[in-house]
């Protein structure tokens, strides 16, 4: 029981790290790119959503399937950029070029910094 919960917790854990930064950056850079605070519960919803999915999928296809880790995240990261760019179409008003070339530069971004890191 006690190994169990250790390993739900080191998961945990292992999300937790890439998912703050993700909100720290995205959410930031979203605001500056948008200036409206308007976009906060969507930049902060949609990135609680698929930043653990992404990162959930990852262990399951690189760590247990043993697929490539370059080629699964490039795909993840695509797929991402993708349904982020629709929730933000679909939660506001702007046309769906802006709202995916916003998602690339969000993503981008917070991808770059975690590559710093």
């Amino acid at each position: 029981m006690v190994q169990i919960l250790s390993s739900w917790i080191r998961l945990f854990l292992y999300l937790l790290w890439p998912l703050v930064l993700t909100l720290l950056v995205e959410v930031n850079v979203g605001l500056l790119l948008l200036r409206d605070v308007n976009y906060l519960p969507t930049l902060f919803v949609m990135n609680l959503l698929t930043n653990p999915l992404l990162n959930l999928l990852l262990i399951l296809l690189v760590g247990i399937m043993n697929f490539s880790y370059g080629i699964t995240l490039g795909v993840l990261e695509i797929i991402v950029w993708v349904a982020e760019g629709w929730i933000l179409w679909i939660q506001h008003s702007i046309s769906i070029k802006k709202c995916l070339l916003l998602s690339f530069i969000l993503n981008g971004c917070s991808y770059v910094a975690g590559l710093l890191i």
